[in-house]
């Protein structure tokens, strides 16, 4: 009765502690993603995916069939336009909060509300799944999951009106990516297995088969049946990389996905393996357990089949996969009594967990920072060549380039309709480094300053070029030219060169007997090469006007003299 009575207790504090956590991980995630904005994906659907056409919510994108998070972007369009990130950064919080206590309502009718309440937490900070959980585009994971989910909780009541909410949820869930139809799948063998009758089969059936009209319409491309062989190993992968992840062992990066995954959770699944052989033997292990078993394998092999170049350990695959393991971890201990000693030491654990998981869930909100600063520094230096870039100029410089490509008019279209979240020409000189080198090579990509060799009809005239500083070597001015000369003995690794600040306008550019190397920059902190003139040759540097006032910062290395002239 002592152990009844404790337990009992802490089942008492487990909403408020739920009700901590949600917002401990609510407020977390928007402070991480302060900065963050559209890239990748999200300018695809935002450049191709504006119309009001079924065709338009019906076409697959990248295989899936995406109608409902199309809709919500659609909706984010109409309300809140494009001008600011943080709508749609809330939105994606919010889901993956609500899957955190989708997660607890699973929990709490198979094992006590305190373990319930830690298996949430640990949800609620999956740091390998950063990209589910604070990526916007990403909403179409979640909204499979979440409504996947949903539909194993109606499942659960049996009654007719829980029954057709289970279809809709299930549909709902293949609607917002093929992750749903690998819910699909286990719900149909949950159904097979605890219903035992025909005809409850329309519960999975008319999601599984309205997809299958969808598909034989539209044949979305994708699933390469070459890579079956991949799939055992894979498979594997998926549920050590979610038992690592679950637990905060994974050690995992936004550029080192993998990261300790397979270190910590390939002894973690033998432990697994073992319990749920033990569980089968003594006739513990649920149907339940077995439709979870279900959706994970075939999402797995959807996975791999469908995206056999990238690992299964990628953040928007660990995310569902530490959830659903969330799930069948619940069923495998569905019942049991754990002492309250047990429990104290267990959300010990989860503390731990969860501090490790907040360190990777830093990193991805920093790299996110890092690509929506580099995207909105790209996008206004693209605006600054309005009227000068041909429609077709696809900006090369963008994040996740050339996966997703976009093309300069389809932008300003965009914009136009939406708004936009580029950055001021105040704002680009205070972005990071990184951001203001992509602004640069995108400037130089798009021929705002362009090398032209050969010699221009235009004669010199005016001031000669502006010297913003010399190293190794001297410069004599003469009309509306200026002369480098490099030193003659030049200082030990040192290189002789000169910075010419430049305008709108041309200069021109006389090599002496050996080549000069040219290279610019303007808003970033090093300078990118434009170009050569070979030795004796000319050239000429044009730079575009536009409505930034900051000028171009021009390096000429090189070991012998160069002459450069302004040009009328």
């Amino acid at each position: 009765m002592a152990v009844r009575s404790e337990s009992l207790d802490l089942d008492r504090i487990a909403p408020l502690a739920l009700g901590l956590t949600v917002l401990a991980s609510g407020l977390l995630l928007y402070h991480l993603t302060r900065g963050s904005s559209f890239w990748g994906d999200d300018w695809a659907w935002i450049t191709t995916r504006r119309a009001n056409t079924v065709h338009n919510f019906l076409s697959p994108y990248d295989g899936h069939l995406s109608v409902l998070p199309l809709a919500i972007y659609r909706l984010m369009f109409a309300v809140f336009g494009i001008n600011s990130y943080a709508p749609y950064r809330a939105l994606v919080i919010a889901l993956s909060l609500a899957i955190g206590l989708l997660v607890f309502e699973y929990a709490r009718h198979r094992v006590s509300q305190f373990l319930a309440m830690l298996v949430a937490a640990l949800v609620l900070f999956v740091g390998p799944g950063w990209q589910d959980t604070m990526w916007t585009f990403q909403i179409g994971w979640e909204l499979a999951l979440g409504l996947g989910m949903g539909a194993l909780i109606m499942l659960d009541r049996r009654t007719l009106g829980a029954d057709i909410a289970a279809c809709a949820l299930t549909f709902g869930s293949i609607c917002s990516t093929s992750f749903g139809v690998a819910f699909a799948v286990g719900i149909a063998v949950d159904v097979a297995l605890t219903r035992r009758r025909w005809r409850d089969a329309w519960i999975p059936g008319i999601p599984l088969a309205l997809y299958a009209v969808w598909a034989l319409h539209y044949h979305p491309t994708g699933i390469n049946w070459s890579e079956i062989t991949l799939v055992p190993s894979n498979l594997a992968q998926t549920f050590a990389g979610g038992l690592a992840g679950i637990v905060g062992l994974s050690g995992a990066t936004p550029l080192d996905p993998v990261g300790t995954n397979l270190t910590y959770g390939t002894p973690l699944l033998a432990v697994l393996a073992v319990v749920s052989v033990r569980s089968v033997v003594t006739r513990r292990f649920s149907v339940r357990a077995g439709t979870l078993l279900v959706v994970l394998i075939v999402f797995s092999a959807l996975t791999t089949l469908g995206r056999a170049f990238e690992t299964p350990l990628v953040s928007r695959y660990i995310y569902p996969d530490c959830v659903l393991i969330a799930l069948y971890g619940v069923e495998l201990a569905r019942g049991a009594r754990i002492a309250h000693v047990v429990q104290v030491c267990l959300a010990a654990l989860a503390v731990i967990a969860v501090i490790a998981n907040i360190g990777i869930l830093r990193a991805g909100g920093g790299y996110l920072r890092m690509v929506g600063a580099s995207t909105n520094a790209d996008v206004a230096v693209l605006n600054l060549g309005r009227g000068s870039i041909p429609s077709g100029y696809i900006a090369t410089q963008l994040p996740d380039y050339p996966y997703v490509a976009i093309t300069a008019g389809s932008m300003f279209a965009a914009e136009d309709a939406l708004g936009t979240p580029a950055d001021s020409n105040q704002q680009l000189a205070r972005v990071p480094a990184t951001a203001r080198a992509v602004a640069d090579n995108e400037l130089i990509g798009e021929r705002a300053i362009v090398l032209s060799p050969g010699i221009s009809p235009a004669a010199a005239g005016g001031a000669p070029p502006s010297v913003s500083s010399i190293t190794e070597g001297f410069v004599t001015r003469s009309g509306a030219c200026a002369r480098f000369k490099p030193a003659s003995v030049l200082r030990p690794g040192a290189v002789s060169s000169v910075a010419l600040t430049l305008r709108p306008g041309a200069i021109r550019l006389i090599a002496g007997s050996a080549p000069v190397t040219l290279a610019v920059r303007r808003f970033g902190p090093t300078a990118a090469t434009l170009g050569t003139v070979g030795p004796g040759r000319s050239a000429v540097v044009l730079v575009r006007r536009d409505s930034a006032g900051d000028p171009w910062q021009l390096e000429l290395r090189g070991g012998a003299a160069v002459r450069a002239c302004s040009l009328r």
